[in-house]
């Protein structure tokens, strides 16, 4: 973070009216980097929109001049090596006015602006220097700066994916990883396997004739899995980068296979991709924010249609190197990406076998208890209904609590839920370890006990008791009823028809008709 800029805004947060408190700590660290920039937002905005309307003017008018041809050729050169130069060099302004302006990714735009200079000084340095010498070292010093690009936006990108992408599940890591091995390994394949036997030279000539593919091939890899990271919904930021950095990867394959086979030929649509690619990153600092990617569990399914497509990719290059042989390579890649699609369907399996279980889960549980509720209790009715005999009998009680409502309108619905936790928790100590414990709804509690009706007459009282709290102002005492299994019914939606019927008879009659249940 620039320390600069909250010494300057420091005192401007002192002048904070009280009232302003309310607004969050968010919102005061935007203000303080906010007035530490040496642009307004308004000022940066329509630089930034300059830079855009005149990269797309160069790129358009380069693009007239390959298609059209209007003069002859004659200001090939001016375009091959000026207009071209100029297009990068504005996008390397444009993160550079991103930097200077940005609030919380400062360094990272900053480290994104060296590696767009690095391309364009290696440009320019290529165009007025090297490219004019009868016999041209290789490597130059331009590679260098060329391949200097790759480590620099690498590190710059990896800053503001750590800074924007939320931190996702372990199986959307493979979803991102699935992308990455599969694009490398159609890279590898197409290109990689192509120039990798025509490589000669000293060691220096062929580290870096290997050197610009395979930092391609790592560009674009992680920005598809900051896409994939994303559920496959990047911000516009992240889709112009993932853009501009698949028409270099596009430009320099083609450029690498052609060097590789027949021959690289100046002044065909391929010389486009470069300042098309730059023209790319500009829109991309244009369109820049702070926040972070809208990452939504709910999105999720929407993630398996481009991994499949990346996994088909990796089993098509599996089958097609049964037929036409691939490099080693571009057999790994693909091999790490079918088994990572395996674990990644392991894992999504595991991940929604638990999401299935707690589902259900909560389902037959009572939210503000605890314990379970009424659906659980009919799955256990039925079940005991279905096993009771004359000799394994059952026991359903059924209590309702009297004058719970004087609880809630004095002391407020978030004691009254204590006092029902604490209800919950004594009769599930009381039921166990012969029976469950369950919440009907509002005040009603039920026990199911494997027990003979004559062992629950005392549980019955006890628990009876349980369900009694005296306050300031207000008593709260229970009535209960009991059915027994299979001596009353065996059948569960008339046992709690009857234990139901006698609870109220109990309520109707008080404590006295209670004692003689």
């Amino acid at each position: 973070m620039n320390t600069h800029a909250h010494d300057v805004a420091a005192p401007e947060l002192l002048d904070v009216n009280p009232m302003d408190r309310r607004r969050s700590h968010a919102e005061l660290r935007l203000a303080a980097g906010s007035s530490g920039n040496q642009l307004p937002s308004s000022a940066r905005d329509r630089l930034l929109k300059y830079a855009v309307f005149a990269s797309a003017a160069l790129l358009l008018a380069f693009a007239c001049q390959l298609m059209l041809n209007p003069f002859g050729g004659a200001l090939d050169s001016l375009f091959d090596e000026v207009v071209a130069t100029v297009v990068i060099a504005i996008a390397s302004f444009a993160t550079a006015i991103r930097a200077v302006t940005s609030t919380s990714h400062r360094v990272a735009w900053w480290t994104v602006t060296a590696a767009l200079a690095s391309w364009a000084i290696a440009d320019l340095y290529w165009n007025s220097y090297i490219a004019q010498m009868d016999s041209p070292p290789y490597p130059s010093v331009a590679d260098y700066l060329y391949l200097v690009f790759y480590p620099l936006m690498f590190v710059g990108l990896a800053m503001l994916a750590r800074a924007s992408i939320p931190k996702p599940r372990a199986s959307v890591w493979l979803h991102g990883l699935i992308a990455v091995l599969a694009a490398a390994a159609i890279d590898a394949a197409l290109v990689f396997d192509t120039i990798q036997p025509t490589a000669t030279g000293s060691p220096a000539e062929i580290a870096t004739n290997l050197a610009y593919p395979i930092g391609d091939l790592l560009l674009l890899g992680f920005v598809l899995g900051v896409w994939a990271l994303s559920g496959w919904r990047p911000t516009a930021m992240w889709r112009w980068i993932g853009v501009g950095l698949l028409l270099i990867t596009l430009g320099d394959s083609v450029f690498l296979y052609e060097s590789a086979t027949s021959g690289f030929e100046v002044g065909t649509w391929v010389d486009l991709t470069w300042p098309a690619s730059a023209l790319c990153l500009t829109v991309a600092a244009w369109r820049s924010s702070d926040r972070s990617v809208d990452f939504k569990r709910s999105g999720d399914h929407w993630l398996f249609v481009p991994t499949a497509v990346f996994s088909l990719i990796a089993i098509g290059i599996l089958l097609w190197d049964h037929f036409y042989p691939v490099g080693i390579l571009a057999l790994a890649l693909a091999t790490a990406a079918a088994v990572a699609t395996i674990i990644q369907m392991a894992l999504a399996f595991a991940e929604n076998s638990r999401l299935l279980e707690q589902s259900n889960r909560q389902a037959l549980t009572d939210q503000v208890t605890g314990i379970p509720n009424r659906r659980r209790l009919m799955v256990d009715l039925k079940a005991a209904c279905d096993d009771v005999s004359v000799r394994q009998p059952a026991v359903l009680l059924m209590f309702d609590l009297d004058g719970f409502k004087s609880v809630n309108d004095r002391l407020g619905h978030v004691e009254g839920d204590h006092i029902l936790r604490h209800f919950a928790q004594r009769l599930t100590e009381l039921a166990n370890p012969h029976g469950m414990a369950y919440r009907l709804g509002g005040d009603e509690f039920c026990i199911l006990l494997r027990a003979h009706p004559d062992d629950v007459t005392e549980l019955s009282h006890i628990a009876s008791e349980s369900l009694e709290v005296q306050g300031d102002g207000y008593s709260v005492t229970s009535s209960f009823g009991a059915v027994a299994m299979p001596q009353d019914t065996s059948e569960p939606e008339q046992a709690l028809r009857i234990v139901d019927r006698r609870m109220y008879e109990n309520k109707a009659g008080g404590r006295a008709q209670r004692n003689s249940v």
